[in-house]
């Protein structure tokens, strides 16, 4: 969920930024949303799952001491896929079908529904 909020934002705030052509804006998109879904799926769960205490120079990370990096996989292992890696997947499968739910939930019935009520309302 927190991957499509940060999609819709993304895409909204890109509208302020006037570029020139349609091109340019669905790049800068696509950049901006993939770095930003990458880092909330990918990177803060192996940041949060990793055990990596062991090394010195991540021994004092001030307020974030407790959370980050010391998780309960020092490295990668049969359970840290079955815990972290079916994680992942998972999001990476619902985010490949959210998009279109929105359609098939919302925009279908609704053309069905002028389909059968409307159709007298318009001519062709």
């Amino acid at each position: 969920m927190l991957n499509f909020i940060i999609k819709v934002v993304l895409i909204l705030l890109s509208k302020f930024e006037r570029i020139s052509s349609v091109t340019k804006e669905t790049l800068k998109i696509m950049t901006k949303v993939f770095t930003a879904m990458f880092i909330n799926t990918a990177f803060i769960s192996l940041i949060v799952n990793a055990n990596l205490k062991r090394y010195e120079f991540l021994q004092d990370l001030g307020p974030f001491d407790e959370y980050v990096f010391n998780g309960e996989f020092e490295d990668f292992s049969r359970f840290w896929y079955i815990k972290v890696g079916s994680t992942i997947a998972t999001t990476m499968v619902i985010s490949i079908f959210s998009p279109h739910l929105i359609n098939l939930g919302f925009w279908y019935p609704l053309a069905m529904c002028k389909r059968r009520f409307c159709w007298k309302g318009k001519k062709t």
